[in-house]
């Protein structure tokens, strides 16, 4: 849910649909077509984005706006992971986006400043689990 109510789902492998609905009618308001399998979705907490993991055909993070008329890709994180992401969620402060993968990474992408303004969306922050001693780690 949005913080002003609004549902989003999204489309498995042959939908390929996020939609987002009014729950006050059971109308959907938008609709937009994406690449592949929607995975995972969360919302801004500073910001009015619905923020999109799309697992298939490659990892990416899309970033969605909905305006009075249509929902909007703003931007994407183009193979975020080098295996399907599972989960994302927001930090506390608003300004984060956490991605977990079946690649056994966590990934702390810098996308808003506290203010809701999007900020580079480029290199992030990259923890491997101790027990996989034969990977790299990126700072």
């Amino acid at each position: 849910f949005s913080p002003s109510g609004i549902l989003a789902t999204g489309g498995g492998l042959a939908d390929k649909t996020v939609r987002l609905w009014e729950l006050s009618t059971g109308s959907c308001r938008h609709s937009l077509s994406v690449l592949g399998q929607v995975s995972a979705m969360v919302w801004s907490r500073s910001s009015r984005e619905l923020v999109c993991a799309i697992s298939q055909p490659t990892p990416t993070i899309t970033f969605l706006e909905e305006t009075a008329s249509s929902l909007n890709i703003i931007g994407s994180i183009p193979n975020a992971h080098s295996g399907r992401i599972l989960q994302m969620a927001i930090s506390p402060d608003g300004s984060e986006l956490v991605s977990m993968s079946g690649d056994e990474t966590i990934r702390f992408w810098k996308c808003w400043d506290t203010h809701g303004s999007e900020k580079s969306r480029k290199q992030p922050i990259v923890l491997i689990p101790p027990t996989m001693p034969t990977r790299a780690r990126t700072v």
